[in-house]
């Protein structure tokens, strides 16, 4: 038997980068890569910078807009619909109004206001105990806004009622008096089948707004809009205060056109025909300076 040796086979060699280039590939990568990550982390900035700017001019304007419809519902009751009490009382009213004798935190037909006035109270907030004092920023004017609500179907709950004498059950009208008005409270279940349906009697809510040094804790130097609302119910209870908006500053009301004021300085009460009402709305790289003059609809257009 013969022996065959195997044919030669060619060496195989592998062909690659050398370490240079390996090295030269590996920092084009990582440029490309933070270049990448650089114009990522700037369009995200931009983003959250574009979104923070627009909830702070949406911020700003909800709160500007809630206060021009709470305070274009102030309008007053026409100037011949008083009721016979306050007709009889309406001189010493005024006096009392002139000596601080109102107490505002008291229920609408405790301490009623003229009704052929705006429902608009400009307060030095330390002076009433119905505004919380606790943290309370007392370089701002607090306001008290006496909402008059023309009732249609809304009106079958239990509340403070402007109602037209004659339209109260068993109530003793005297010629000429049909269109006086009285405020009441009303239960739920009062026979409202008498002239609740047509908008010519009121509901009536009483409600504070004022500013408090922080919104969410204690101590975190945002400034925040509260408002809080009177109890619907016979006696005065005023209801826990909610946040209407945070990161308010510079609050500023100014009262405008015809201006009474209300015990004198010791209380700080300003009754106002109108207001001028300016704030800050911030955030951490963005403000908004939102400034607007409210007030009340007038009789004809409700």
């Amino acid at each position: 038997m013969s022996n065959r040796s195997s044919p030669n086979v060619p060496a195989q060699y592998s062909s690659g980068f050398t370490l240079v280039e390996l090295m030269v590939a590996t920092t084009l990568g990582l440029l490309l890569i933070s270049l990448m990550v650089g114009t990522i982390d700037k369009v995200l900035h931009a983003s959250r910078v574009s979104a923070v700017a627009t909830e702070t001019i949406e911020r700003g304007y909800f709160l500007m807009d809630a206060m021009d419809t709470w305070v274009a519902e102030t309008s007053p009751i026409s100037h011949d619909m008083f009721s016979k009490v306050s007709a009889q009382r309406s001189a010493p009213m005024l006096l009392a109004l002139a000596e601080g004798a109102l107490d505002l935190c008291e229920t609408p037909d405790i301490a009623s206001l003229p009704p052929a006035s705006p429902g608009i109270i400009l307060l030095e907030p330390s002076a009433w105990p119905c505004v919380p004092q606790r943290n309370l920023e007392v370089f701002a004017s607090a306001l008290l806004l006496e909402r008059r609500l023309p009732c249609r179907a809304n009106c079958n709950g239990a509340g403070f009622y402007a109602v037209l004498k004659h339209c109260l059950a068993g109530a003793e009208v005297e010629v000429g008096e049909r269109s006086h008005f009285q405020i009441v409270w009303l239960d739920a279940d009062h026979d409202r089948s008498r002239c609740f349906a047509n908008g010519t009697n009121f509901k009536v809510a009483r409600s504070l707004i004022y500013i408090r040094d922080y919104a969410w804790r204690v101590g975190d130097g945002i400034r925040a809009a509260m408002i809080r609302h009177l109890a619907q119910e016979p006696k005065a209870r005023w209801l826990r205060s909610s946040m209407l908006a945070h990161g308010i500053n510079h609050w500023q009301v100014e009262c405008l056109f015809d201006c009474f004021e209300m015990g004198g300085l010791d209380s700080g009460a300003l009754l106002a025909a109108a207001i001028d009402l300016s704030f800050v709305a911030n955030a951490r790289s963005h403000s908004i300076n939102i400034q607007a003059v409210l007030a009340p609809l007038s009789a004809t257009r409700r």
